[in-house]
């Protein structure tokens, strides 16, 4: 098949007084700068909820020395060492880890516009690139304490390493096919290394070893047998080496072999159970919040088989339960299998702990921005052309086509779309460049004018079929969804900026326990748990007997799902003031949660209910009319009765 090459690689670069490369980083840098500028006066800033405040906690916590959180992973652990690291470095600077999210950003412009310049010449890369560092959802996660944007970064990395691995074999890159067995085997190991770094991330992204597998053993048919099978098993191994320290991890903290991380089970029911809608949506029986949701799975495992379960246990046990769903209702499962496509193509960003809509009404430059409607029917054209100008596309499109899959596999929300993006965006780009000046290669109807208006016309028409609602919208309530998180968002502000001006009428002259808890308080209002949870310690180092700093970093805790630590905070707070009923509602919810874990025989947990029942009826000595313990007491006593019931048959 005929080769495109619309301009020499020199070409360009005489009538361009500043390299392609340079133009990207120029234009992705200062609207970065811009972006973060503004975002700072935002209530979206230092404003944790859900996963965010998981993977800062969690990063928080390596920087202070806890390198294990002491049981199998249950989320991908890359990013929280990364934060962990950049943490026990600078501190808890959180500007500085976004910028450095965001020179990640900038250099994925650079990783697709080098794509590009390979595939189809240095016009095309530019555009490629050019998109990348403007599209408003991957410069809004980069913005974000969040993993999401090493999918894009590490996804593209992988491919130009792919890419420039078959050029290499294929002669594409000096003419000459390359004997080099070492920068060879160099190439495909580091591909290797990126995906199980990005496994890391999250496991789906195995699945990224099928094109580099299917680029080397049909792709580079001109090397024998065994040098493929060298080359593919180099890939395969570093992926496996750079995982080996989650699994042994997972084996000494848990007793359980668990590749990366336990959740995996719990994704796929959510994907296919009987509640499954093809958006992100937690089950009944499961709270949405990353620190309570999987002990609330293995729990409910643990229900339905009537025994303990481990980690391992659980995630086997919704596996089975996720298959035999969706064997089971077949008409159903293609349903929802559909479903999820139409919401991947949709222009509306999925949320769930985050709300891209919302941001675009708050951050005054998202809304300028493109998003996917604007890109998906020019992507698709490209997409198609590209395959009829050069063979190579298949390498980018197998990328993209591994996290169509992941979605396809599992459910819909915007982090999981975002790997996707940069290869939308080459498409995009391609497409651009067909319609505009036509191709310069492939079959030569394509240069006509009708070819490249019926490509305009049908770019338009699937543009604005993406921009349409997506399936269920008003079913799902994310309208109001929205304005509830708008409205949280409001409220926050005018506390974070009392606090923000307390902190700098109090730094340096702090001199009472009372003053660091006033604070801590302050912070707590604003939504901000981490700097009120350091202030309450600043508070307890100047008077360890402060009642009150033990119980809001008991509140503290709890909101974490971080039970046992805020137990013994809520313990300390009785020894301080006896009489306070609060303090005991609060230890006996935290025992009745604790009470709530799937690995815990009938026995175990009757001991930590009447341990709940106990601190309960203390509360109530305290204060005969204290509600929550009342209510608390009553919750316990049922399930203990439903307990004696399970015991006795």
């Amino acid at each position: 098949m005929s080769q495109p090459n619309p301009v020499t690689e020199s070409e360009p670069r005489q009538r361009m007084s500043v390299r392609p490369e340079w133009m990207i980083v120029l234009v992705g840098g200062l609207l970065r700068l811009a972006y973060l500028g503004l975002l700072t006066q935002t209530p979206l800033w230092e404003y944790f909820r859900a996963d965010h405040a998981f993977y800062k906690a969690w990063g928080l916590s390596i920087a202070d020395g806890q390198l294990s959180p002491g049981h199998v992973f249950e989320q991908g652990p890359l990013y929280a060492y990364w934060l962990g690291a950049i943490y026990s470095c600078v501190g808890d600077l959180d500007w500085i880890v976004i910028s450095i999210q965001m020179l990640a950003g900038v250099h994925l412009g650079c990783l697709v516009y080098w794509i590009g310049r390979r595939i189809g010449g240095e016009q095309l890369g530019f555009w490629a690139g050019l998109l990348t560092v403007v599209y408003g959802p991957l410069l809004y996660y980069e913005g974000l304490i969040m993993k999401s944007w090493l999918s894009p970064w590490g996804t593209a990395a992988a491919c130009l390493l792919t890419l420039q691995l078959f050029d290499c074999v294929r002669g594409r890159d000096n003419g000459t096919q390359s004997t080099d067995w070492r920068g060879l085997i160099l190439l495909g190991g580091l591909a290797g290394v990126l995906t199980g770094l990005l496994c890391l991330v999250r496991e789906s992204h195995v699945l990224m070893l099928l094109p580099i597998a299917g680029v080397i053993g049909l792709g580079l048919k001109t090397l024998s047998r065994l040098a493929r099978l060298g080359l593919i098993a180099a890939a395969f191994g570093s992926c496996l080496l750079v995982t080996l320290p989650a699994t042994v991890h997972n084996w000494y903290a848990g007793s359980q072999l668990v590749w990366v991380t336990s959740g995996g089970g719990e994704v796929l029911f959510m994907g296919w159970g009987p509640e499954a809608t093809g958006y992100y949506q937690n089950p009944s029986f499961v709270r949405p919040d990353p620190f309570l949701e999987h002990e609330d799975f293995r729990l409910e495992a643990s229900r339905r088989l009537g025994r303990p379960v481990t980690y391992t246990e659980s995630s086997k046990f919704w596996t089975r339960t996720a298959i035999s769903e969706a064997t089971t209702h077949i008409p159903r499962s293609l349903d929802l299998l559909v479903r999820k496509a139409v919401i991947l193509l949709n222009d509306y960003e999925v949320p769930d702990s985050d709300f891209y809509s919302v941001a675009q009404r708050v951050h005054p430059l998202l809304a300028w921005l493109p998003t996917f409607s604007l890109l998906a029917g020019i992507a698709v054209v490209g997409l198609c052309v590209g395959l009829l100008i050069d063979r190579r596309f298949i390498i980018p499109i197998s990328f993209a086509a591994v996290h169509v899959a992941t979605v396809l596999i599992t459910y819909n929300f915007s982090r999981f779309r975002l790997g996707l993006m940069p290869f939308v965006c080459l498409f995009a780009a391609t497409g651009a460049c067909s319609i505009l000046r036509g191709t310069a290669g492939g079959p030569n109807f394509l240069r006509g004018f009708p070819a490249r208006l019926m490509m305009t016309v049908t770019a338009i028409l699937i543009s604005l079929w993406s921009w349409m609602p997506p399936p269920a919208f008003q079913e799902m309530e994310f309208a109001i969804l929205e304005n509830e998180f708008l409205e949280k968002l409001e409220e926050r502000k005018p506390y974070y900026e009392q606090a923000s001006a307390l902190t700098l009428e109090q730094e340096g002259k702090l001199d009472s326990a009372d003053a660091a808890f006033e604070l801590g308080i302050a912070w707590l209002n604003a939504l901000q748990t981490f700097r009120a949870e350091s202030w309450l310690k600043r508070g307890l180092q100047i008077d360890p007997g402060h009642a009150d700093c033990w119980f809001y970093l008991g509140v503290i805790h709890a909101r974490r799902g971080e039970f046992k630590e805020a137990g013994a905070a809520f313990r300390k707070a009785a020894d301080y003031d006896t009489e306070n009923a609060d303090v005991y509602a609060n230890l006996g919810s935290v025992q009745f949660h604790l009470a709530l874990s799937g690995h815990l025989t009938l026995a175990e947990r009757q001991e930590r209910l009447e341990q709940a029942k106990v601190s309960y009826r203390r509360g109530l000595e305290a204060e005969a009319g204290n509600t929550a313990c009342r209510q608390g007491l009553q919750a316990v006593e049922y399930l203990l009765a439903e307990s004696s019931e399970s015991n006795a048959k």
